[in-house]
């Protein structure tokens, strides 16, 4: 009888030593497929796989970064981060940060890319033929540089940049022919592939012609072409402008003989209805095609 009561002890020892063992602790781990994102600077999204052993939390430390899922439970979910547009000429950084109950951590780093500005005043210029100075005004924080149209030496620059905002000037030599020319300004950003380009149309020099009259009152021509316009010294004091099929007639206070001069700009053909009282016309400043 004590043997089998022996036995039934020591059976009893067994069962309270198993029953008492602890349950293995899951291990805590918090995992991301992604720790590090450079984002370009119009913003975008990136899409992340979380794997984790309890619940978790995640929080971002840039107001510019948006997480699609601030909390969860245990397993594997996809996570969303976007990133909003960078208007600032600096690169920025944050951080998304994945906390899980038991305390393991993973880390999302985040650089956004700066906004790459180079913002003229103007992409273009019209500039008299006797020539003058431009200035070109422009906001940037990139290394550019500045290039003129090969074959364009009647361009010139006249200054260096400055450190944020610039105003580059360029000399524009007159334009001695009776055609208008074209030449361009490259700014460009070879690094980061960025190019800005400003067009210098310079006019003609203007057609003249001379008119000596005999009379009291004269018509002015008539111009066709786009753009085509004229000034009319009528000789005595008095000065008009017509533009394209336009005409005008003076009266002079008196009958006599008038030198009269026309500086024609842009014009296709130029036609005088009238030429009653007209004894000579110069043509030496007109070019004829």
């Amino acid at each position: 009888m004590k043997k089998l009561f022996n036995i039934i002890l020591l059976a009893f020892s067994f069962t309270l030593f198993f029953s008492c063992k602890p349950e293995e602790k899951v291990i805590d781990l918090i995992t991301i497929d992604q720790n590090n994102w450079v984002a370009e600077s119009t913003g975008g999204t990136l899409s992340l796989n979380l794997s984790a052993t309890y619940d978790w939390t995640a929080s971002a430390d840039a107001n510019w970064l948006n997480i699609s899922m601030k909390k969860g439970v245990a397993g594997d979910i996809k996570i969303n981060i976007r990133a909003s547009q960078n208007y600032s000429g600096e690169t920025r950084t944050g951080t998304v940060r994945f906390v899980s109950s038991e305390g393991a951590e993973t880390v999302l780093s985040v650089e956004q890319k700066r906004n790459l500005v180079l913002d003229l005043s103007s992409m273009d210029f019209l500039v008299e033929a006797q020539g003058e100075v431009i200035s070109l005004d422009l906001i940037s924080n990139l290394d550019y540089e500045i290039s003129i149209d090969e074959g364009k030496d009647w361009i010139h620059l006249e200054d260096t940049k400055g450190i944020v905002s610039y105003t580059h000037q360029f000399r524009i030599d007159p334009n001695e022919s009776k055609v208008q020319r074209v030449g361009k300004i490259s700014l460009t950003d070879p690094t980061e592939n960025v190019t800005q380009t400003v067009v210098i149309l310079q006019k003609a020099q203007p057609d003249m012609i001379g008119l000596v009259y005999d009379g009291e009152s004269l018509d002015s021509p008539v111009l066709s072409g786009n753009d085509a316009s004229a000034i009319i010294d009528w000789g005595d004091d008095m000065i008009d402008t017509i533009s394209v099929r336009q005409q005008i007639s003076h009266r002079y206070e008196s009958v006599d003989t008038w030198n009269v001069s026309i500086r024609i700009a842009n014009a296709e053909s130029i036609k005088f209805n009238d030429i009653k009282g007209i004894s000579s016309i110069d043509l030496s400043e007109f070019a004829v095609e």
